[in-house]
């Protein structure tokens, strides 16, 4: 465990009021962008299932961060490796 705070701690101690926003992203479209000005969000979750997605966050003035996209195998594939 590091004994020095968290860059996020930091950051929260220096600054007052800040947006932060998160949403769930599909290949060109935005779902449940959800934001708020308190210390953590949850996107309340978007029927992506059969499409590849990402997670985006971003608090306003200060960046942007991004999850690597994750695609849910076919579901013939995910029969084939839970019963054979």
């Amino acid at each position: 465990m590091c004994a020095a705070p968290y860059v996020w701690d930091q950051f929260r101690a220096s600054h007052g009021s800040y947006p932060v926003c998160t949403a769930v992203v599909t290949t060109g479209t935005m779902h449940d962008p959800q934001c708020t000005s308190g210390t953590e969000i949850w996107p309340l979750g978007a029927n992506t299932l059969s499409q590849c997605t990402r997670a985006i966050g971003t608090i306003s003035g200060v960046g942007q961060a991004k999850t690597e996209e994750r695609c849910r195998p076919p579901l013939s594939t995910v029969r084939a490796r839970r019963f054979s």
